[in-house]
């Protein structure tokens, strides 16, 4: 079941977080997004398998050459529960709530044989930059028009240390 994050979620998706990074880094940085201008409650949400939360995904506000866009920015998921499509339903579930409320574009940093099964293109080949390699097939948007939308330079909320 794939719900919006409550409160009394947090401690075990920070542990998610470490487990899945293996790292503080990205709970950290949940931590710092929570108390951001840019947080967005209802676009933060957990993966739970048997009461148990699994993984997690969030989306926060950004800002693309003046204009508002979506970043979604860290997707976990346990180690004990990954390789079962949790992943890939958390972004489906996030995609399709950003779609539903109208959101221009989301921008990911990722993988990109990953990410371009949910939609994703390279973000310089719709005039996004940012604070990552020009051209980098790493760096990609998805939007939810044919065309317009944001493009620009990506302007990531400071809590997330790069830009």
């Amino acid at each position: 079941m794939i719900r919006t994050e409550e409160a009394r979620d947090h401690d075990a998706v920070r542990e998610i977080l470490v487990r899945a990074f293996g790292r503080p880094d990205e709970a950290d940085q949940i931590e710092k997004l929570r108390r951001d201008a840019m947080w967005l409650p209802e676009m933060s949400f957990v993966a739970e398998h048997d009461g148990a939360v699994v993984g997690h995904c969030v989306m926060v506000r950004m800002d693309v050459g003046g204009d508002e866009a979506l970043a979604m920015s860290p997707v976990a998921v346990d180690p004990d529960h990954q390789r079962r499509g949790i992943g890939s339903a958390l972004i489906r579930w996030a995609l399709v709530t950003a779609e539903t409320r109208q959101e221009p574009m989301v921008v990911a940093a990722g993988k990109p044989n990953y990410y371009s099964r949910f939609g994703f293109e390279a973000a310089h080949l719709h005039g996004v930059h940012g604070p990552f390699p020009e051209a980098s097939e790493e760096f990609a948007v998805r939007r939810f028009t044919k065309e317009g939308g944001p493009s620009g330079f990506a302007n990531y909320s400071d809590a997330f240390g790069i830009g």
